[in-house]
């Protein structure tokens, strides 16, 4: 059963700043530390997606992986300014950059290894993601890569999406009627779950203490956010005004350690709307100032650090995407 939080209105004492990448034609941030340095991509006059680092200061910093690239994906920051994600070139590849801006090619040590996609990042600069092999039977498979480079193998038919600084990891199995979420320590140990009425889960963020957060997708279609406990208690939740239609619903994307979770949703207008949920399970709705309304318009937030401030993104009336940062 889904039960339905508390919606409180925005608070008119967080701030906003709207920002965007200079010349850029789409600016989405996706990924705030501690220190408030947001990471992201932007589309460019090029027409191509890059990365940037917005330090607390505003100074933007763009950077390419290599030339020629044709699409990059930020996905996370840790606290020291290494940020790690994937980028397109004739296939899936991985990278993490250094702060002094040094970026490291991941290549997954495993034959037959394709499509790899790093997914998150801890403050020790371990990293997460999945990689695909086998034809034409295509099976997923986990991995952590340490901070020294060596790579462990988790589970096969998996999508692991998020790290802590444990080093415990959560994401999804690929079972034959049901998708499982789990959670794996750093000995090995798997824990699988499934919230109730569950046909789909996504884990999308573990924090400290084991907590995760993610999505789930019903049997009508429909998301809804959950919180798992590091005791195994779920949580499921709806965000206030979310849509009932196919794919319509609460999106929960990222944790903080205090247990504040983020995210959007889609609403029956296919507008998108932002909320954060506190650790009382009171859910707030918001917008950026200048976002639109219209569907496919509106705000999503989409990572929040341990001091509560949100990054995200936001699309204008006229559709266009900005990085936005509340305080």
């Amino acid at each position: 059963m889904v039960l339905a939080a508390l919606a409180i209105p925005a608070a008119a004492s967080h701030k906003f700043v709207s920002f965007d990448v200079p010349g850029a034609v789409l600016t989405y941030a996706t990924a705030i530390n501690a220190s408030g340095g947001v990471a992201g991509t932007y589309l460019g006059p090029d027409s191509l997606y890059h990365g940037f680092i917005r330090d607390a200061n505003g100074t933007i910093t763009t950077f390419d992986v290599s030339n020629g690239t044709l699409s990059m994906s930020v996905v996370g920051i840790n606290s020291s300014g290494q940020i790690a994600g994937y980028y397109y070139d004739d296939g899936t590849f991985t990278f993490i950059r250094e702060v002094d801006g040094t970026i490291t090619l991941v290549a997954v040590p495993y034959a037959g290894a394709s499509d790899t996609s790093i997914t998150g990042i801890n403050d020790s600069g371990e990293v997460c993601g999945w990689y695909s092999i086998g034809s034409p039977f295509v099976v997923d498979h986990g991995f952590v890569r340490n901070s020294s480079g060596e790579f462990t193998n988790l589970l096969a038919s998996s999508v692991t999406q998020a790290i802590n600084d444990s080093g415990e990891t959560a994401g999804t199995i690929d079972a034959t009627r049901l998708d499982y979420g789990f959670i794996e320590d750093q000995h090995g140990k798997t824990t699988e779950f499934l919230p109730s009425g569950a046909t789909t889960t996504f884990p999308m963020s573990i924090n400290k203490s084991g907590q995760i957060a993610g999505n789930f997708l019903d049997s009508s279609g429909i998301e809804y956010g959950f919180l798992r406990d590091s005791n195994g208690t779920i949580t499921t939740f709806s965000g206030p005004g979310a849509g009932t239609g196919t794919f319509d619903g609460t999106y929960a994307l990222a944790l903080n350690d205090g247990g504040q979770v983020v995210g959007y949703m889609i609403l029956n207008s296919g507008a998108y709307q932002a909320f954060v949920r506190d650790t009382a399970g009171a859910i707030t709705a918001f917008n950026a100032p200048k976002a639109g309304t219209a569907g496919y318009t509106g705000t999503q937030a989409i990572s929040i650090n341990a001091s509560g401030t949100i990054t995200g993104y936001y699309y204008d009336a006229s559709g266009v995407a900005h990085g936005f940062l509340r305080f």
